[in-house]
């Protein structure tokens, strides 16, 4: 049923290719299948390995109980790694292409320092924030 329901969703959403972590390459021939059936906009399913930092909650129950007890404001309270939490904090998605880009692409999920993801963030921020003179951008 799941696969079915995700084709007409991606298929509805004209996601020609939907992306999604490992641990659905099993239902990637029933989806291919399935995909046939909605020719308006057939679907081409990618798997990627999960890339994971260290100190971040990687589990979105994790991060919903987090926003759902008033932990925090919301899913895009800064203090998140959400992509929205991101953005509120400033980065740029310049930013987290080049750290996804940077880490590599394999087939296993791999661990990341927090470290390393701030350092290519700061990074970014030098190149498009600071004018040539050295000093901030007028905004």
């Amino acid at each position: 049923m799941y696969d079915l329901v995700a084709c007409q969703n991606d298929s509805m959403e004209v996601s020609p290719i939907p992306l999604c972590s490992n641990e659905y390459v099993i239902h990637r021939p029933s989806m291919s299948g399935s995909s046939r059936n909605w020719e308006a906009f057939p679907t081409r399913q990618i798997e990627f390995s999960r890339l994971n930092l260290t100190y971040a909650d990687d589990e979105q129950t994790q991060t919903a109980q987090t926003v759902e007890t008033g932990v925090v404001s919301g899913w895009d309270d800064p203090r998140l790694t959400t992509l929205r939490g991101l953005r509120r904090r400033g980065v740029t998605p310049e930013a987290i292409i080049n750290f996804v880009t940077g880490t590599g692409e394999t087939n296993n999920d791999s661990w990341v320092e927090m470290a390393q993801f701030e350092a290519v963030i700061r990074d970014d921020l030098n190149k498009t924030r600071l004018a040539p003179h050295g000093g901030l951008e007028a905004a």
